[in-house]
């Protein structure tokens, strides 16, 4: 299909009449190659004659065949012809050396980093032209036995790595607009465009152009202001857990003449609020979500870690991954942690001596029974006199599962990560459990 700058396509024998094709669907649109021609107007009939040769193509010719009433408005129509553009063929001819309308083209074109392909019509002086057009490897078609294989051999040319081009073509119109707006924040890109954007940035093809400077510098301080948008949020979160941290700093001293037991209860009680707030904040939804930053461990460390300090905890799950944050929680907490994919496993480990099993519960079929938790507490039960309390961690918790849980010998059993932080610090403590069936 043939296009003039505003988008309507032309027959290639008209000048501004719509050919009869109609407009083009928009998912032809989407898997043209847009492609600006820049020739001298005196080579017309060269170009006409290559219009008509390329017509039925993917390529979507992007061409100016109007009138030119003032120079101001014809250069303007040029450039969001070229910003549109994928790729620019350029028509060499003795004419188009010698054209400065023809050289101010090009030399737009490049400061985009277009694609440039060019197509020798005529004979031409090479010290006439651009050292930058001089440096391109030329496709020849001005003898009549060369066209035809000429406008093929663009063709494919053009369509290598084309998908890399309409995305620079789309990053640096997105640059080009961003800049004549006054360089908005609002029209940055967020993820998840933002990561797509680096991704294609970093993943240029051998052999394309560098990437615009309009779309580098776009993408630049979309990820600039992406970065502070990230760090506004956690200086606001980190503000709610100084804040919690102290008022729970205040509620210790005000018990500080209670029993040890409560101290330790409060201690677990700070922990939870910040693995509460921190969680709340991400807006995660559990298991997996335990999310705790250097800063809030250093100042929780003082008065948490030393109640559960070397406390070792038995980790079972078929996937390791599972439960990264969390485990990594419990070791920021000072737990020595080790894991166990099977009830087998757990229990040629358990003679290493723990203080602490936490277990999946591990469905295995309609029965509870046969679920690797209760498989676990079963082999626990007839190969170990020692007693170490197991904590099921699975997906799903009700209060009525917990209820049963319990009756049946666990300690406990949640889906939510802070009440199992909570939990774990009462049970390795030697509090007694907090009953689930009230």
């Amino acid at each position: 299909m043939i296009f003039d700058w505003y988008g309507i396509p032309l027959s290639s024998t008209a000048m501004l009449k719509v050919g009869t094709g109609g407009l083009m669907a928009a998912d032809s649109i989407a898997k043209s190659i847009a492609t600006f021609i820049s020739y001298s107007r005196r080579d017309s009939a060269f170009v006409d004659r290559l219009l008509k040769r390329v017509e039925g193509s993917n390529l979507r010719i992007l061409i100016d065949r109007a009138e030119i009433y003032a120079f101001e408005d014809w250069w303007e129509r040029i450039k969001v012809l070229i910003e549109q553009a994928d790729t620019i063929i350029i028509v060499i001819t003795p004419n188009f050396a010698n054209s400065p309308h023809c050289a101010k083209e090009i030399e737009y074109a490049r400061l985009l980093r277009k694609r440039l392909a060019p197509l020798v019509a005529e004979p031409t002086d090479p010290t006439s032209l651009d050292p930058a057009i001089r440096r391109l490897n030329f496709v020849f078609a001005d003898r009549e036995d060369a066209f035809e294989s000429a406008v093929a051999t663009v063709l494919e040319a053009l369509a290598t790595n084309i998908e890399w081009i309409r995305q620079h073509t789309d990053y640096t119109r997105q640059g080009i607009k961003w800049q004549e707006k006054g360089y908005p924040k609002g029209l940055l890109l967020r993820s998840p465009a933002l990561e797509d954007a680096e991704h294609w940035a970093s993943s240029r093809p051998h052999g394309t152009p560098l990437a615009a400077p309009q779309a580098t510098t776009y993408i630049e301080k979309s990820r600039q202001q992406a970065d502070k948008r990230y760090r506004r949020t956690v200086y606001q979160v980190l503000c709610v857990c100084i804040v919690t941290v102290l008022l729970a700093a205040i509620a210790f001293l005000q018990k500080l003449e209670a029993e040890s037991a409560r101290q330790i209860a409060v201690r677990a009680t700070a922990k939870y609020d910040i693995v509460k707030a921190a969680v709340e904040s991400r807006k995660v939804r559990t298991p997996g979500a335990a999310v705790i930053t250097p800063q809030l461990l250093e100042i929780l460390d003082r008065t948490v870690a030393q109640s559960v300090s070397k406390k070792r905890i038995l980790w079972v799950d078929r996937s390791k991954s599972n439960n990264t944050d969390e485990a990594k929680a419990f070791i920021k907490m000072d737990f020595y942690i080790e894991y166990a994919s099977t009830p087998g496993e757990a229990i040629a480990l358990v003679p290493k001596g723990f203080d602490l099993i936490i277990t999946q519960f591990g469905k295995n079929g309609d029965n509870k029974e046969d679920s690797v938790a209760y498989m676990l507490k079963s082999s626990l039960s007839k190969s170990s006199t020692v007693k170490v309390p197991i904590i099921i961690y699975s997906m799903g918790v009700t209060d009525a599962f917990a209820c049963s849980a319990q009756r049946d010998g666990f300690y406990d059993e949640t889906d939510e990560p802070a009440q199992l932080f909570i939990t774990a610090v009462r049970s390795v403590t030697g509090m007694v459990a907090v009953s689930r069936c009230d």
